[in-house]
């Protein structure tokens, strides 16, 4: 291997590890000592970087904590004296009372739910918002009340003695029989929920006629079995949707 010539001390070497030798040693000749400035304390004083320095931030941490405790006894302290009067002068703690919807929406949950105890609006605004909370979700768990079956009604469609056509259905949510009118809104007919079957008396409602309730959906232009609008020219014939058509055969 040819010699090197070395940039640093401008002689000839054998190895490359040779050169990076030689540089080596003249940076180390040609360095200078840097001088550490002292660091001084932010307390007053002529502290530095030694257990002085040390001492003087452990007992500003020490005095710092102690007038933390001190603040924390007094809170604490006024805290037990303001329960102790209102002890006294027969003061109560102040809680989160129920809404007006949370009392409104239990009282409608208890009339279609099965509950063992009777409870009322008072009840109700004497406990807590979380109880009242509670005791919705435990009333949507609970079964529904049973159908009185004294009303008569049963699914179906009826017609009234004074003309209004009535149609009873199964609420798929609530489980119980529902109660809607067919009413010319101006431009369509359609069926309007008047409210849960229980509350109406069927009086002299007789079921609708098949035929009849065609000759209704010939003139409404709606299927008067399910009360959906009849679109396809068939039907609108017939005056009764498919669907309804082939399980009233």
């Amino acid at each position: 291997m040819p010699a090197i010539k070395c940039g640093s001390c401008h002689e000839k070497h054998d190895t490359v590890a040779q050169v990076r030798l030689c540089y080596e040693r003249k940076a180390r000749a040609q360095a200078v000592p840097v001088k550490v400035p002292e660091r001084q304390s932010i307390y007053n004083g002529d502290y530095s970087v030694t257990e002085q320095y040390t001492r003087a931030i452990q007992r500003q941490e020490r005095e710092d904590d102690e007038r933390a405790y001190a603040a924390k006894a007094s809170r604490d302290e006024a805290l037990i004296a303001s329960s102790v009067l209102d002890a006294m002068a027969g003061g109560t703690k102040t809680r989160a009372v129920p809404s007006d919807k949370q009392v409104s929406y239990v009282m409608d949950l208890l009339s279609k739910r099965e509950w063992p105890d009777a409870l009322t609006e008072d009840d109700l605004r004497a406990m807590e918002r979380r109880q009242v909370s509670k005791l919705i979700g435990q009333l949507l768990g609970a079964p529904h009340k049973a159908q009185p079956a004294s009303t008569g009604w049963d699914v179906g469609v009826y017609k009234t003695s004074d003309g209004r056509v009535l149609r009873v259905y199964l609420g798929q949510r609530s489980g119980r029989l529902l109660v809607s009118q067919a009413v010319d809104t101006g431009h369509k007919w359609k069926y309007v929920y008047i409210g849960a079957a229980n509350a109406h008396h069927m009086g002299d409602a007789q079921p609708l006629p098949l035929e009849e309730a065609k000759e209704w959906g010939r003139l409404t232009g709606m299927c008067m079995i399910c009360g959906r609008r009849l679109d396809v020219p068939e039907s609108v014939e017939a005056g009764i949707g498919p669907v309804c058509a082939s399980k009233e055969r």
